[in-house]
């Protein structure tokens, strides 16, 4: 029993040291208590703050020999919380990180430690043992506690994270993370697409009202798209259903109706008489034109024939645009039978140059041989590609290789 209250000694000096914790009033350990029962499988610990040490040095520098590596509480991974009581039972304090036990398990020697923390102080362990007793010890050992102590450290009280941006909730640890999906709080992303901005979920609503990424519809009746604020300043100035007046008759019509309005409705523009093209020179108003066409117009006697002209006017120039598509395919056959024909031009001329050579000699192997277009009778001693020079030779390129008789390929030199 003195061999394990020294482990503990020296396990809460390292402790204390990590922390930054210099008042010996802090160093309390806790021992196993010799009747807890079974429920909690003598989770019971005692403080034991009557231990005086003879050397805290000594103490500290042959605890960080046995655990240095093991363990590092500064890096925990076990998620801290901001409880409202100072006075937690020792009982459901972990030796490991200190704190109140999250996911808790158990070692066959009963000590109990948070799951993470006693995961990584195996895990970095040589020789795996309980950090408190020096039981040999596993991770398969491991098994979780009684649900006894999971019950008691989850109603343990907390504070909400966003304390620090005015939320004064204290809740039950288990009710924390569904607090901090609700809490009024808590920082929220702007849902705008393109705004970045980052606000309590509170302020939000408010936040929208005035937010220049906004999703709002086109004002102009009958039009419907969405967009942002910014973009729906850009979309005004050219929205088709935007309402404008005409500035003969002031009438309000929509934009992509104001073009025809202009062109046959407006009775206050003044238009040219539809014979003027035939030399007719009066101008009016619609009411006006009406008038003059029914009882005046000298040329409205012709408009059967005015209207045939027109008619093979439009004829005319449907022909001419048929014959501009017809002269650019023409054109385009044209270059590609022009391309076809140089192809086939400088391929046979290839073919012309290299059907058939005159019998050359090898000067290497002094035996007779013929090229010929589809290389299969070259010289025996010399199989190979012939290739014509600006001198007028011809070489045959083969591998620089001795045949069987002897023969050195690529050797033929002759002329034409």
């Amino acid at each position: 029993m003195s061999q394990l209250k020294n482990k503990k000694k020296r396990f809460g000096v390292f402790r204390r040291k990590q922390r930054g914790e210099n008042d010996p009033e802090n160093d309390q350990y806790s021992d196993l208590s010799e009747g807890s029962n079974q429920i909690n499988k003598t989770k019971d610990l005692q403080r034991n703050s009557n231990t005086t040490f003879d050397s805290e040095n000594d103490t500290e520098s042959e605890f960080e020999k046995e655990v240095e590596g093991l363990y590092d509480l500064k890096n925990s991974t076990v998620p801290t919380f901001d409880y409202v009581s100072t006075n937690i039972s020792d009982s459901l304090i972990c030796h490991l990180c200190q704190k109140p036990f999250f996911d808790p398990v158990d070692c066959p020697c009963s000590h109990t430690f948070c799951s993470l923390c006693i995961t990584d102080y195996l895990k970095n362990s040589t020789q795996p043992k309980c950090p408190i007793c020096s039981q040999s010890l596993n991770r398969g050992d491991l098994n979780p506690t009684h649900i006894l102590i999971y019950n008691l450290v989850n109603e343990l009280i907390v504070r909400c994270s966003n304390k620090l941006q005015g939320c004064t909730a204290e809740v039950k640890r288990i009710d924390l993370e569904k607090h901090s999906h609700e809490c009024q709080f808590r920082t929220v992303s702007c849902p705008n697409k393109g705004c970045t901005e980052k606000i309590l979920a509170k302020d939000l609503e408010q936040h929208l009202e005035v937010c220049g990424f906004k999703r709002v519809v086109c004002p102009n009746k009958g039009c419907g798209q969405i967009f942002n604020s910014e973009e729906l300043q850009e979309h005004l100035t050219e929205c088709l259903y935007t309402l404008e007046s005409c500035q003969y008759c002031n009438k309000e019509l929509i934009r992509k109706n104001l073009e025809i309005h202009l062109k046959d409705e407006c009775l206050e523009i003044v238009r040219n008489c539809p014979y003027f093209d035939f030399g007719c020179p009066f101008k009016g108003k619609k009411n006006e034109l009406e008038k003059h066409i029914k009882n005046e117009c000298p040329y409205n006697v012709l408009s059967g024939l005015i209207g045939k002209n027109r008619q093979l006017r439009g004829l005319i120039e449907q022909q001419n645009q048929q014959l501009i598509k017809l002269r650019t395919n023409y054109d385009q056959l044209i270059a590609s039978i022009d391309t076809e024909y140089l192809v086939k031009l400088k391929r046979n001329r290839i073919l012309e140059v290299t059907r058939v050579l005159p019998e050359l000699h090898c000067k290497n192997c002094n035996q007779t041989f013929q090229q010929r277009t589809n290389n299969s009778r070259n010289c025996q001693y010399h199989p190979g590609t012939w290739n014509l020079f600006e001198d007028g030779k011809w070489t045959c390129c083969g591998n620089e290789n001795m045949n069987s008789l002897g023969c050195k390929i690529g050797f033929h030199i002759a002329k034409k």
